[in-house]
């Protein structure tokens, strides 16, 4: 009995099964398996794997031109080195991923009573925390922990608007 491939009605079956974990994925995998597209399955589905990765890259390459530029132009902070701004783009990052969104709902009340005024605040601690974690990376003052935070967030944005795809895999 012939092992069954990639490209055999049984292989095709499997891909189809493995690829629909997902709501998209079972798109791709059953409109694939219609037209007896396996090998654009494969390419499609490893497309689905390296796209967050390279979401990720490209928010820390943003994060990273976005603290530079600040550096540059905010008195109050400083970068020694290109290293130090690729290592605070990245921590910038985490940071914003994962602390942020708790200080925010921790910070609600605050938030609400001063009518999303006390965001610019979670910004510049969030800014601080990364100054206080990347050596080379250094924030002096509150009022520069502010302004750098709200450059920072703007600087971002506007260059992921810029650069990023509108469309969604």
């Amino acid at each position: 009995m012939a092992k069954a491939g990639w490209s055999s009605p049984a292989g095709l079956f499997y891909l189809t099964g493995f690829l629909q974990t997902t709501k998209w994925q079972g798109r791709l995998a059953s409109k694939c398996a219609e037209k007896g597209r396996v090998s654009t399955a494969i390419r499609e589905w490893t497309l689905l794997l390296y796209a967050p990765i390279m979401r990720f890259l490209l928010r820390v390459v943003l994060n990273t031109v976005a603290v530079l530029l600040a550096a540059r132009i905010i008195p109050g902070i400083f970068v020694a080195s290109p290293t130090a701004a690729v290592l605070a783009g990245i921590v910038l990052g985490v940071i914003n991923a994962t602390i942020k969104p708790v200080l925010i709902v921790l910070t609600l009340p605050f938030t609400l009573l001063t009518l999303g005024l006390f965001i610019f605040l979670v910004n510049a601690v969030c800014l601080a925390l990364v100054a206080w974690l990347v050596p080379g990376f250094g924030v002096h003052g509150f009022w520069a922990a502010v302004f750098g935070s709200v450059f920072i967030s703007l600087v971002s944005w506007a260059l992921s608007a810029l650069v990023t795809d509108r469309r969604r895999y």
